[in-house]
């Protein structure tokens, strides 16, 4: 009798453990359903989206800053077939395949660009780059500074891009499972959301090396 009493409590026991695995997996999955159902159109980047043109434009000015620095520092997280434009993945690739040569020089890069349309494009942005100028008072930033700043800002934009390409496959795996009632797929789903999510707290935190 005691035995039997036990062993129904034992099944009491693995039962409730099931049934409250069960009903964290469906608290989870409808979460997701929600997340997937209200995100706005903009929230992640696609192919034409702003954010998008956002970073891949200013990858593409730091590209023509003619330092070896800020090349590493995006070539070693980026390569040029990821970006989504096909006009930048054309820059970034001449300026990747001259930098082999030890050409960076932002004017011998544009010589290198037989596309017309491309190379005005790119002069045009070396006319309009913003001028990091000083304030009434302060004494004008010297060119070791303005070094310092501009290696900051593509290490910047490497993490802030890095993120945005993980967003976007944690919003269309939040799709996936608003999508499916399969409780293997959904598990599935949500172990790999949790691994791009900690992913992204560790570029946060994580320091490019120094230069």
């Amino acid at each position: 009798m005691l035995f039997r009493s036990l062993r129904e409590k034992l099944i009491e026991a693995e039962l409730d453990k099931y049934l409250g695995r069960n009903k964290q997996q469906t608290e989870l999955h409808e979460k997701y359903k929600r997340k997937a159902v209200e995100q706005e159109p903009d929230a992640v980047a696609d192919n034409n989206s702003p954010a998008t043109a956002k970073f891949e434009l200013e990858i593409i000015k730091l590209l023509f800053e003619g330092m070896e620095e800020i090349l590493d520092i995006i070539f070693d997280h980026i390569l040029p077939e990821e970006l989504t434009n096909k006009q930048f993945r054309t820059l970034a690739t001449i300026v990747l395949d001259n930098y082999k040569n030890d050409i960076i020089a932002p004017a011998l890069l544009i010589d290198k660009i037989e596309d017309e349309t491309l190379r005005n494009f790119v002069m045009g942005l070396s006319l309009n780059q913003e001028v990091i100028s000083p304030k009434h008072g302060e004494e004008l930033i010297s060119p070791e500074v303005t070094k310092k700043i501009l290696i900051q800002h593509s290490k910047d934009v490497v993490k802030k891009f890095k993120i945005m390409r993980i967003n976007k496959q944690i919003t269309a795996n939040n799709k996936r499972l608003s999508d499916t009632d399969l409780n293997k797929e959904i598990i599935e789903i949500l172990k790999e959301n949790k691994e791009l999510e900690d992913e992204i707290k560790l570029i946060r935190t994580e320091e490019l090396p120094k230069i």
